[in-house]
């Protein structure tokens, strides 16, 4: 497990955020020991009206965490402006909900195919530097890089006409979902996830 103060020398709110709904939430991750004691005193130090510094993320950017480099990795798809994060320190991708088993491209698009291929796109362009990290810190859970590279090739495997959707109910979703070996993917818009059967 990660906490704060190991992946960061800067008080934890430059990296994250100021907002009160985040110091409630890491407040609770520290009570639970999710955080390492004593990561939150700065928030006591915070007001309402400081305003965060903002830096807007770009392909290929660097966020400078004082004692290490976090490189970011565009890769719209799950959302539109998702990223990955690359601690190559650590060796670990934030993947966020990029790369799941249970993989939901749901981002706005007129064209699914394209958004679908600009994602596998950027999966591929990311996990051609898999030498650099041993595991995704996923949106849910660690995820393998195995695991993630199974998800890439549905995607692969969509585009070139090899796979077929088909409706299924996966979780509490219920829509049409490609599968690959364990891996399923959905391309579409998020309200239809919840269409009834």
């Amino acid at each position: 497990m990660y906490s704060i103060t190991v992946l960061t020398i800067i008080p934890v709110f430059r990296v994250v955020t100021q907002d009160s709904f985040w110091i409630m939430f890491l407040k609770n991750m520290e009570s639970a020991g999710a955080i390492a004691p004593g990561s939150l005193s700065i928030s006591e130090k915070l007001r309402n009206d400081q305003k965060p510094v903002f830096h807007f993320m770009k392909d290929g950017g660097i966020f400078d965490l004082g004692d290490k480099k976090l490189v970011v990795y565009e890769m719209t798809g799950h959302t539109a402006g998702s990223v990955c994060i690359l601690d190559e320190e650590d060796r670990v991708l934030f993947s966020g909900d990029n790369v799941n088993d249970l993989e939901l491209i749901c981002a706005p698009a007129s064209d699914r195919e394209a958004l679908l291929k600009e994602w596998h796109e950027a999966g591929k362009r990311i996990f051609a530097r898999k030498d650099s990290f041993d595991v995704c810190g996923g949106g849910h859970c660690l995820i393998p890089i195995e695991k993630a590279e199974e998800t890439l090739m549905c995607g692969e495997m969509i585009l070139s006409g090899e796979l077929q959707a088909k409706v299924e109910k996966v979780h509490f979703f219920h829509a049409p979902f490609y599968k690959y070996k364990n891996s399923r993917l959905y391309n579409g818009d998020f309200a239809a996830l919840h269409s009834k059967e």
